[in-house]
């Protein structure tokens, strides 16, 4: 991808505290007066005779905090274990033409396959934001990433203060020019 915005990644499971970085860099980004958008998955379950059962998962955006069904456990999976709306990932697409300095999106399994997201994804890093930050699993880390430039910055799980403190200092400056 020539021509595109400058990325960087974010490498980990939301086990790994990926997720809660992610809360981290955009609340600090927002606290420097910049304008973050992207999106996020949230795993939902729900309680059914005292067991919580899984039901997918949903689609937030993380400028409005717009939320859509995204995935549903699915009787028979065929990449994973759950079917897509494609419409929530088409409104994905939606969300990154916004103007943003700073984007955040997570990359998976489907991403990794050229589906899903991608191409939110696709959009992001040729939209007006200055950064598009990606959250990739370790397992899809290679296959994302061949075709693309350098990332600007990397952080990988486990997530070190210092090193995220850099990321961070990288992100604005970047962000900022």
């Amino acid at each position: 991808m020539s021509d595109s915005n400058p990325w960087a990644a974010i490498v980990g499971r939301g086990r790994d505290g990926a997720r809660a970085l992610v809360q981290r860099l955009v609340r600090e980004l927002r606290a420097a007066g910049l304008r973050v958008g992207g999106v996020k998955q949230a795993h939902t379950c729900e309680n059914i005779d005292g067991d919580e059962v899984d039901r997918g998962f949903d689609l937030i955006d993380l400028d409005t905090g717009a939320c859509l069904p995204l995935a549903r456990v699915s009787a028979t999976p065929e990449l994973c274990d759950y079917v897509f709306d494609a419409d929530a990932f088409a409104r994905g697409v939606e969300w990154m033409a916004r103007d943003y300095d700073v984007v955040f999106l997570e990359v998976g399994k489907l991403e990794a396959a050229k589906r899903g997201h991608w191409p939110a994804v696709e959009a992001a890093l040729q939209a007006s934001a200055r950064v598009v930050v990606l959250t990739l699993r370790p397992d899809v880390l290679a296959s994302v990433v061949l075709d693309m430039e350098e990332p600007l910055a990397g952080l990988e799980a486990p997530f070190e203060e210092a090193d995220v403190v850099e990321f961070l200092e990288t992100l604005l400056r970047h962000a900022r020019a």
